[in-house]
């Protein structure tokens, strides 16, 4: 399963930090989750997807607006969910 976020307006954005999240009933592997920063909200379609590690800084550049894309997997027997993910930034 896929799921895309609306586009957030983080504001003032100075620096982004870490990307966590939790996800129940799958392995270490069952999520693949990609960001992408924008100056403004159409924006954010022509710029590419970055994917980020469980609790790791994205490499994306800090900027107003940013989207998420989580990609879950699993065996088919056992339901994968996402509990919540987080985006840790600062603000100027």
């Amino acid at each position: 399963a896929r799921y895309t976020s609306a586009v957030k307006d983080l504001g003032a954005v100075a620096a982004l930090g870490a990307l966590r999240w939790s996800v129940r009933q799958g392995g270490a592997d069952a999520a693949r989750v990609q960001l992408r920063t924008c100056a403004t909200i159409d924006g954010c379609a022509a710029e590419p997807w970055l994917e980020v590690a469980p609790g790791a800084t994205p490499t994306a550049p800090p900027r107003r607006f940013a989207q998420y894309q989580v990609e879950l997997r699993g065996d088919g027997d056992v339901p994968t969910a996402l509990d919540w993910i987080e985006l840790a930034y600062l603000v100027r």
